[in-house]
């Protein structure tokens, strides 16, 4: 009877005071408007069809809207939340278009405030380039599931890497499409999975993509090359569709990468992890590294290692505290042994970034990175 009672007490309690304070109830912000048109950049005709996004930036299950182009390339947003969004126009058959604002040359947010009135806004879309072709094994027949890549060049501190454009596997015979790139030079690289079983249910579910002791072929670069400094680069225009047909070649016998870890105290260090990452390969990648753990002397030894430059690492975790090897070696034909790391504990760099007097940070995120340098010509990146 008492809970009774204290429900209506409080029920009334909520009634009397919306009467007496009918100020008091929330309300919601004017919502906005943007509207403009969706343009082919080389001809100026309007775009059909054309999907517009608008997606509130950085905002769990933020606000998201669409909208689709008429036959004049026109779209609407109405009763548009105000906020922070990610404004974008795609069409298939072309490359992807980011918000620029009127006069800059970069992408931007837009920021919408309460009533805005957003009109006139532009998107001119580029017909996009594609690559089609086939990889063929050494005697000339389809080699299915092998990864395919379109890559471009990337300055990452003092070193020049390859970043992935997009990806795609070859099918039962052998062929691929991969599309929707963006005119430009590009390098184009095929590696061989070891595994070709691999269906098209299996690729799209993320199942393992590599086995490394399957695999019979070493990564090539167009047009057929071994190492990345001696492969070509593609040169693809708007619209265009590149055709190429490439021959894996087989592999050297593998060899053997050996030695031992050196812990903080000057032992050797049991159950350190050891890695080995291609250099010039993208990275993160979607293949497992090569690597092994040490066993109780703190010896290592990796094995099926093909000719290449390596990055060789070591890393080993106490007390939440990580120390950590890398060096950078070169493999050939035959085995590598009696390697030396040497573990050295991290280190943590504070501070913080000051903005010139008229720029506006106004919530964006920033990050802050170390890039080590001059070090065997290694270079490693730390984000924060």
């Amino acid at each position: 009877m008492k809970s009774w009672l204290l429900v209506v007490l409080l029920i009334g309690s909520i009634g009397f005071t919306q009467e007496t304070n009918p100020k008091s109830a929330k309300t919601e912000p004017e919502p906005c408007t943007v509207s403009g048109r969706v343009l082919i950049r080389t001809t100026g005709e309007p775009l059909k069809s054309a999907r517009v996004l608008l997606r509130e930036n950085e905002t769990a299950n933020g606000h998201s809207y669409t909208q689709y182009t008429d036959a004049n390339g026109q779209y609407m947003f109405k009763n548009v939340s105000p906020g922070r969004y990610d404004f974008e126009a795609h069409h298939n058959g072309f490359v992807e278009e980011d918000y620029h604002p009127e006069g800059a040359s970069a992408p931007a947010i837009l920021n919408l405030t309460p009533g805005q009135k957003l009109e006139k806004v532009l998107f001119r879309l580029t017909a996009a380039a594609a690559v089609v072709g086939r990889i063929v094994d050494e005697d000339g027949e389809p080699a299915p599931a092998v990864q395919v890549q379109i890559l471009t060049e990337e300055s990452n501190g003092s070193q020049k890497v390859l970043d992935d454009v997009t990806t795609s596997f070859t099918d039962d015979l052998g062929q691929f499409r991969l599309y929707g790139i963006p005119p430009g030079e590009y390098y184009f690289s095929a590696t061989d999975t070891g595994m070709p079983d691999l269906s098209p249910t299996d690729i799209a579910a993320g199942r393992g993509f590599y086995d490394a002791n399957a695999a019979k072929h070493p990564v090539s670069y167009y047009p057929g090359v071994r190492h990345r400094d001696q492969a070509q680069t593609i040169s693809l225009k708007a619209g265009a569709e590149f055709h190429l047909e490439m021959a894996l070649k087989p592999a050297q016998s593998p060899v053997s990468v050996s030695g031992i870890v050196i812990g903080p105290s000057g032992t050797p260090m049991a159950g350190a992890s050891v890695s080995l990452l291609e250099m010039g390969e993208i990275e993160p990648t979607r293949f497992a590294n090569t690597g092994t753990s040490t066993d109780a002397k703190g010896h290592f030894q990796i094995n099926n290692v093909l000719s290449s430059s390596y990055q060789l690492g070591a890393r080993w975790w106490t007390n939440d505290k990580l120390y950590s090897a890398r060096e950078l070696i070169t493999v050939g034909t035959e085995n590598v042994t009696n390697l030396r790391l040497a573990l050295k504990s991290q280190v943590t760099v504070t501070g913080a970034v000051i903005a010139e007097k008229h720029f506006d940070f106004n919530g964006q995120r920033m990050f802050v990175g170390l890039i080590q340098i001059d070090h065997n010509s290694l270079n490693q990146t730390y984000n924060s």
